[in-house]
């Protein structure tokens, strides 16, 4: 079928994974010949119109809609008017409002194919009862997209979606622009007061409960005792930066950790440091984790979810038990004394990026869940 008309519906409050996800996903579609339209619900007070440009620049027509509450009729009613006159082949869903606006609103308008992706859960140990909810409305999809098999089970579970309704297509990246950007914007030592004896662990994302940094600190600390040149690099912010940087007074171990905040320079930051940590609780995918093996940096992560999806243990970095920090700094220790078992992984992890988690293995395998749902109709 030539040029098939696709909606994506998602509501945006902040430009995170998923919207840089579907900032890389539509363009390839528009590029495979499918013409693509993005609705964005967003906060009233909240607007992004760099994120709308980049988009529209790329041939993804943007329509922004306020959302005021969680169950703002008016808006609902924009959707599925927008719904209503698009003459849409596809309408595809993300996220818990994405869902219950537009899966009623495509399945009202006679929508031939309704695809929903599930991106994860901000809270693994108590989803919302709303996702509850959000599972019975998402029976409406005729497929229904995670970013992981991990979290595919855990929709199984939570949503009570049949596993044979399911797919996973795993996030993509970037890697040319992100090697480019490593290699032309390289981390300043110096600027930071590091040394190039200093040995370098990096950890990034939002500082937020799930994350587990309190864990990374206390493993720092016995890995000091040993190796006073090991120093951290937290890269991010959040709510609980202010508690965070008190944790590492509290620990004595300020002089080696540095809240470097949200930065725009994260390759060539990964690029320089010999290690990466992400102790999370939880984990729909793991972006963090595959920027850090397409800079060879080699990973210890936490044993959750989908992170062995992505770490395989022993081979592009090491996996340790949730909130051990003994475990984990047992790993730590165990590469900063073998540089060769850290150069190995580096070379397996860059590579495994490149075979599985680009943007057009994510996009060839979207485009072939569509034209299979377009043949099928």
């Amino acid at each position: 079928m030539p040029n098939p008309r696709v909606l994506h519906i998602q509501k945006i409050s902040g430009i995170y994974g998923s919207e840089h996800h579907l900032g890389m996903l539509l363009p390839a579609l528009v590029r495979r010949g499918f013409v693509v339209e993005f609705l964005i619900l967003h906060p009233p007070e909240a607007d992004f119109p760099e994120y709308y440009a980049k988009n529209e620049a790329a041939g993804v027509k943007v329509t922004p809609i306020p959302i005021r509450t969680h169950t703002d009729f008016g808006a609902f009613r924009a959707v599925r008017k927008i719904v209503a006159a698009g003459k849409y082949d596809i309408v595809h869903t993300h996220l818990i409002h994405g869902d219950l606006y537009g899966i009623p609103a495509a399945r009202s308008a006679g929508v031939r194919c309704i695809v929903s992706t599930k991106h994860g859960y901000d809270n693994y140990e108590r989803p919302s009862r709303l996702y509850k909810l959000d599972g019975i409305v998402s029976r409406w999809a005729h497929r229904v997209i995670t970013i992981s098999d991990a979290l595919q089970e855990f929709v199984h579970v939570v949503e009570k979606i049949p596993k044979q309704h399911m797919r996973t297509v795993y996030y993509g990246i970037e890697t040319d622009r992100m090697l480019a950007e490593a290699e032309a914007s390289p981390f300043d030592r110096a600027a930071h007061g590091l040394s190039d004896d200093d040995f370098l662990i990096a950890t990034v994302g939002r500082l937020v409960p799930v994350k587990g940094h309190p864990t990374l600190f206390q493993a720092l600390q016995g890995v000091m005792n040993e190796h006073p040149e090991a120093k951290l690099l937290v890269i991010g912010d959040g709510l609980l930066r202010p508690d965070l940087e008190a944790r590492v007074r509290e620990l004595g171990i300020a002089d080696n950790v540095l809240f470097l905040g949200f930065r725009k320079d994260v390759p060539g930051i990964l690029r320089a440091c010999d290690l990466a940590c992400y102790p999370t609780h939880g984990e729909g995918f793991g972006l963090g984790v595959v920027e850090a093996l397409l800079q060879q940096t080699p990973v210890i992560a936490s044993k959750v979810m989908a992170i062995p999806e992505l770490v395989y243990h022993e081979q592009t970095g090491l996996l340790v038990p949730p909130r051990d920090y003994a475990a984990l700094r047992e790993a730590i220790l165990k590469l900063i004394e073998d540089p060769a078992l850290r150069q190995d992984m580096a070379v397996r992890g860059r590579q495994m990026v490149l075979e599985n988690f680009t943007v057009d293995v994510m996009a060839d395998r979207t485009e072939r869940i569509y034209r299979n749902l377009l043949k099928d109709k």
